[in-house]
């Protein structure tokens, strides 16, 4: 488990990794005065994590979890491959946001998350009794907004929503389909 405190911890983690690997490859070689080591090349080097585990604490509370299955980070990219994604996110005074997906990218240097379909919708299920489904979404971290251009379909209770193009506020709550809304109410 890693506790998170600032946005670019998943970075200082992964050039941890990288400064470790590349000390086990110059393990053993001594350098003796004047002496000069060559330049290794490592080439397209790629860093993957099982069983994925982010946290950010906000004070004592935690504010938001990323878990997922595997990640994968290849030099010089700026996203990482994530699998078997799932995503919690506690905003005050609002019902925990849980986002649900089979595959994505995160881009380290700006926090933002996009996930799509695989084989099943993508999920965002709010509190016990809303759920909304579409084929992607994009985590707007600096925000803290969700979008969709897709058709989204969005069951509760007492209702059922569609339409296309999602716009949603998840520190205020406010959630917007833009355009050929349907509604069904019982």
């Amino acid at each position: 488990m890693i506790n998170v405190y600032r946005p670019y911890t998943l970075a200082i983690i992964l050039a941890l990794l990288l400064i470790v690997f590349i000390a086990i490859i110059l393990k053993g070689k001594d350098v003796k005065n004047g002496e000069r080591l060559d330049t290794v090349s490592l080439g397209s080097l790629s860093q993957s994590i099982n069983d994925f585990h982010l946290f950010r604490l906000n004070g004592e509370n935690i504010e938001m979890e990323i878990m997922a299955k595997s990640a994968i980070v290849s030099s010089g990219e700026e996203d990482a491959l994530i699998r078997g994604i799932k995503i919690t996110y506690n905003p005050q005074g609002n019902r925990p946001i849980r986002l649900y997906a089979e595959k994505g990218k995160y881009n380290i240097n700006t926090n933002v998350l996009f996930v799509e379909k695989e084989d099943k919708d993508v999920d965002i299920k709010i509190g016990t009794n809303v759920t909304i489904k579409a084929n992607s979404f994009q985590w707007l971290e600096d925000r803290k907004e969700i979008h969709s251009p897709d058709k989204v379909y969005v069951t509760g209770d007492n209702f059922s929503l569609e339409g296309e193009g999602l716009v949603a506020d998840i520190n205020s709550g406010v959630y917007e389909i833009k355009k050929n809304i349907k509604a069904t109410i019982w």
